[in-house]
């Protein structure tokens, strides 16, 4: 797989309106199938802001107080450095993710958007609008522009979608997380990279040279960043990553444990036995016995 070639496919947009730069980081859409099999992905942070938004079905989000849901017409935005996931209800479910980020520029007249954007970058609290009036028109102008060269419109168009947000609407629930660690010393979009490269591709044995051609970064800065940002190196991020699909293959089919070490990424059944002992201080037979049968 070329995982360089489909890191690539995440495109930044920015725009400068009074004295705020707006970056939108798109990336590759929501595939639904695949998270309805997963549904596995553990509570994590982002150097930037989210905006989730929900056109059909239901999204729901995992906090650190439990499960949130999005209807038709919602939208949650999630601070930066705040505990979420994302999960679905059905495959049939149809929403989106934007990345954004907001900074401050040097311009001292006309309005102070930054203060008006700042609480959605960087508050405590992730904040839920109801019933967005046209929503679904608003995010389809936003996708349509983002194949554009050198397009400055995507940003344009998701800056006003904020605007429309926080302005025109108040938030129908607010959830207050104590914010985790989040390095900042880093550029926000290698971290995007980071990210979506570990969730993408921990069954295909990424290599750590890979990604850091694609950063246009050394192996050894590299690693500095996965550090900092994981506190572990890439290898233990991956087999954590390996270790918590296993366990939702064990709880939610009947496939048969190679074949589930296969999927996972493990080259061999003996690799995934030792890598699942040694953080459950049992055999995958004996976790799927207890999650599925407890108390046979």
């Amino acid at each position: 797989m070329d995982f360089a070639n489909r890191l690539t496919s995440a495109r930044e947009f920015q725009v400068y309106l009074e004295n705020v730069v707006i970056r939108l980081f798109l990336g590759a859409l929501w595939d639904p199938e695949e998270d309805a099999r997963r549904q596995l992905n553990p509570l994590h942070t982002h150097a930037s802001a989210e905006i989730f938004v929900c056109i059909e079905g239901v999204v729901i989000l995992k906090t650190e107080s439990g499960y949130l849901e999005l209807h038709p017409g919602d939208a949650a935005i999630v601070p930066n450095g705040i505990s979420h996931t994302k999960h679905y209800s059905s495959p049939e479910t149809v929403g989106y993710a934007f990345s954004f980020d907001c900074r401050k520029t040097d311009v001292k007249h006309g309005s102070n958007l930054y203060k008006t954007f700042l609480p959605l970058i960087s508050g405590s609290s992730i904040l839920v609008y109801r019933s967005i009036p046209d929503l679904t028109d608003d995010i389809e102008k936003i996708l349509a522009e983002k194949n554009r060269v050198s397009s400055f419109l995507p940003a344009l168009y998701f800056a006003e979608l904020l605007l429309k947000i926080s302005a025109g609407s108040s938030a129908q629930y607010e959830e207050v997380h104590p914010k985790s660690s989040t390095p900042k010393v880093y550029d926000i979009q290698r971290l995007l990279a980071l990210e979506a490269f570990v969730e993408r591709y921990y069954a295909h044995n990424p290599e750590m040279a890979v990604l850091a051609q694609e950063l246009n970064i050394g192996v050894r800065q590299l690693s500095r960043i996965v550090k900092a940002r994981y506190g572990k190196t890439l290898h233990e991020v991956i087999m954590d990553k390996r270790i918590s699909a296993s366990e939702w293959f064990l709880k939610n089919t009947e496939d048969p444990i190679i074949r589930i070490a296969d999927r996972v990424g493990f080259s061999s059944g003996s690799g995934f036995y030792r890598e699942f002992t040694k953080r459950h201080r049992m055999t995958p037979a004996e976790y799927r016995k207890q999650v599925v049968r407890p108390g046979e």
